[in-house]
């Protein structure tokens, strides 16, 4: 081990991540917490998101950390993509006032919003070996839409890339990428939400999008169907080329 690494210690770490917020001027935005291991997930989950808190679960799956969460007394949110396991969980904590499980797509960030509004501890766990990509897009999502005081997230690559990293630099104040948006105009922040899943790497969550901007009629709308024509991805563009034509023809009525 060389000097400078023998001279990182915990206290050095965790002051400069203070200084880093600080001069970043992001003292508001929430803290971030990655793990690999359901334990270690599970514990911080039940330790943060307790009490009177309003927790987010994102990919709530079998529902063992919801069950967790729920004695707590903790307002909990937890949905997921799989309608069967939603169902099952809903009924296996029917009990529990302060929890309800909803069918929802990570992706609809406007339902999520709608349903709670401001959480104060948001968890995701879309699968710890899901892609970096994946996983990193949920966050970004999270970060856009809420301001809780802790984010934490079980990845598997998401931990290895953090241990990775040895310099961050400082982004200018000005152009801090994560500012939620509006809630006010509740039709803007599903365009918005909808316009940023269409950038997505994933060719599923792009043809999500294709098919909810159809629905717009506002021309940055029509204008990145237009682009997605020429995705990389034949099944995007057959997406594109199709509400393209379905809107054309709607117009020409």
């Amino acid at each position: 081990m060389s000097d400078a690494a023998k001279d990182v210690t915990p206290e050095k770490i965790l002051l400069a991540r203070r200084e880093f917020r600080l001069f970043a001027g992001v003292t508001g935005s929430p803290r971030v917490r990655v793990v690999s291991s359901v334990r270690l997930f599970r514990q911080i989950a039940v330790q943060e998101g307790g009490g009177g808190d309003r927790v987010l679960e994102i990919g709530c799956s079998t529902g063992e950390t919801t069950r967790l969460l729920a004695k707590t007394g903790a307002t909990v949110l937890a949905v997921d993509t799989a309608e069967q396991l939603c169902s099952q969980v809903a009924d296996r904590l029917k009990d529990h006032a302060n929890v309800s499980v909803h069918h929802i797509d990570a992706r609809n960030v406007p339902s999520l919003v709608k349903l709670m509004p401001h959480p104060d501890v948001v968890l995701v766990d879309v699968g710890g070996s899901a892609q970096l990509n994946t996983v990193s897009f949920v966050v970004r999502q999270c970060l856009m839409a809420f301001a809780p005081r802790l984010i934490v997230v079980r990845n598997t690559e998401l931990a290895a890339l953090a241990c990775l990293i040895e310099t961050v630099e400082v982004p200018l104040k000005e152009i801090w990428p994560f500012t939620p948006m509006s809630t006010e105009d509740e039709s803007a922040m599903r365009l918005e939400n909808l316009l940023a899943v269409s950038y997505s790497e994933k060719a599923e969550s792009r043809v999500f999008a294709i098919r909810k901007l159809r629905l717009y009629e506002d021309l940055r709308a029509r204008k990145r169907i237009e682009e997605l024509t020429a995705d990389p991805q034949p099944r995007v563009q057959r997406m594109a080329k199709a509400v393209l034509d379905d809107m054309n023809r709607r117009n020409a009525l």
